[in-house]
């Protein structure tokens, strides 16, 4: 009966348009991107443009149970390295169980040209649903980042550029998302920034966020989802050149999503 439930959610989501669109970003694995200071290993996924702020070489885990469901848990895996033509990154994504299931690899980079960071990512994504085969796509991002004062960041980030089709489908395409970002550091401790999501055929997203660091290791992180009316918190330790952070949203209708995430980087960063 669950993995009824779950594959009539799934088939909602491609039944009711003409659009499809693969793994949303979660909003706390996304937060720093628009910031010089509060940046990590994860930051460049909501906007490729990051990777150009990356000074060290970084990798990060992400694991969520999305609303306490194990057919709907989902796996990132992040590596960002810099380099003196630019930063490089790399993300890998599964999500699903069996009888549904998604996966998708993105390659990107960035260079920082003045006040200004350029990014571009592409993107393979691929599904599969029993009874249904699969199917797959090619995709590209870019995103730009200004740096408009020291402590004031601002960006967009457009994905699914190309707007091509599915293989193998020929009525569902790909959607076109656009997003904008802004960040602003309060100090070396506060972090506030908020990001501007329209995705095709669905309704306008804001996603707000604050950070508070205390002494550099102990990482405060709480947020909304405005589409779904939906909250996340999140704390974190970081030790050496590790850190690790529990987080967990809430959803009206469906309930709790737990998360973990784990990051390395190559040598201590202070924050």
């Amino acid at each position: 009966m669950k993995k009824l439930i779950v594959c009539s959610f799934l088939l909602c989501q491609f039944a009711h348009a003409q659009t499809v669109h693969f793994f949303s970003t979660p909003g706390y694995i996304g937060t720093g991107a628009y910031s010089k200071k509060f940046i990590d290993g994860f930051s460049f996924v909501a906007n490729p443009a990051a990777l150009s702020q990356t000074t060290l070489l970084s990798a990060g885990l992400y694991s969520e149970k999305k609303f306490l469901l194990k057919e709907l848990n989902l796996y990132t895996i992040a590596v960002a390295l810099p380099s003196a033509m630019g930063g490089f990154g790399m993300v890998g994504r599964y999500s699903g169980f069996s009888d549904y299931n998604e996966t998708q690899l993105c390659l990107g980079y960035a260079k920082t040209l003045g006040q200004v960071d350029v990014g571009i990512q592409f993107d393979y994504s691929a599904f599969r649903m029993a009874g249904y085969g699969s199917s797959s796509f090619v995709q590209a991002d870019v995103g730009m980042i200004w740096h408009i004062m020291e402590k004031l960041h601002t960006g967009v980030h457009l994905m699914n550029v190309l707007s091509g089709r599915l293989s193998g489908n020929t009525k569902e395409k790909t959607a076109f998302v656009f997003k904008m970002g802004f960040g602003y550091e309060v100090s070396d401790a506060v972090f506030i920034s908020s990001e501007i999501c329209k995705e095709e055929d669905k309704v306008v997203t804001l996603l707000a966020l604050l950070q508070y660091t205390v002494a550099g290791k102990f990482y405060l992180r709480g947020g909304i989802s405005t589409a779904t009316s939906s909250p996340w918190l999140g704390a974190g330790w970081a030790w050496k050149n590790f850190r690790i952070d529990i987080t967990s949203s809430y959803h009206p209708q469906l309930g709790i999503t737990p998360g973990l995430l784990l990051l390395f980087s190559s040598k201590q960063k202070s924050t």
